[in-house]
């Protein structure tokens, strides 16, 4: 079982809800859509397409980052909700 956190509805598709992804290879925390891929490195562009990427086309390592993972980072106090997936 897996904790997943979000922060709002993407602003690309406007159906999926960003999640929080843990990039352990450039060591930071971003968003992307679990409808469309799209994502966002700054809380502060999330409301701008132009600003986002096709996750996709990156190339890294991620793992789901805890709670305190994401309050530690610039992403703090933009947790909206969280579900629990198998």
């Amino acid at each position: 079982m897996r904790t997943l956190y979000w922060s709002s509805t993407c602003a690309n598709c406007n159906q999926g809800r960003l999640l929080f992804q843990n990039d352990i290879t450039n060591a930071r925390v971003y968003v992307h859509c679990e409808e469309c891929e799209w994502g966002w490195l700054h809380p502060e562009g999330l409301g701008d397409v132009a600003q986002g990427f096709l996750t996709l086309l990156s190339d890294y390592e991620t793992t789901d980052p805890t709670r305190e993972e994401i309050e530690r980072s610039e992403w703090r106090g933009h947790i909206a909700g969280s579900f629990e997936e198998a």
